[in-house]
């Protein structure tokens, strides 16, 4: 599957629906619990970058989904992980989680104690 590179957090939005992200843009995915996973691309990196990790996922259904990770890497789906989109997140720094706080609104949180608010027309379009 990943190989050798380690997952930091998974989201499941229900008992069969779930994705999980990690070192190096790793991004799986299952349809059926948990029982298999299958990588999914979300390797699209601003020019210049190397790499980066997603430390962060949340998916408010099966199809709204967001990832954060470092580098301020902040990245959006719409159509459940098949195709991912950039977000132009203020310069923090590392963004290591995110959260919902309501039905359209969230927190990121980032780099030397950055938190930000979020709410549906700045992410979830």
């Amino acid at each position: 599957m990943m190989g050798d590179k380690s997952l930091f957090a998974v989201c499941m939005v229900d008992s069969l629906f779930g994705t999980a992200s990690g070192e190096d843009c790793a991004v799986i995915h299952t349809h059926d619990g948990g029982v298999t996973w299958q990588e999914q691309e979300a390797y699209f990196l601003p020019h210049g970058w190397l790499v980066s990790d997603y430390a962060g996922i949340i998916f408010e259904n099966r199809y709204q989904g967001m990832m954060v990770g470092s580098l301020g890497l902040v990245v959006e789906t719409n159509n459940g992980g098949a195709t991912w989109d950039w977000v132009t997140a203020p310069g923090i720094g590392d963004v290591n989680a995110v959260v919902k706080t309501g039905p359209d609104t969230g927190l990121i949180a980032g780099q030397n104690g950055a938190i930000i608010t979020f709410d549906a027309e700045t992410i979830w379009d």
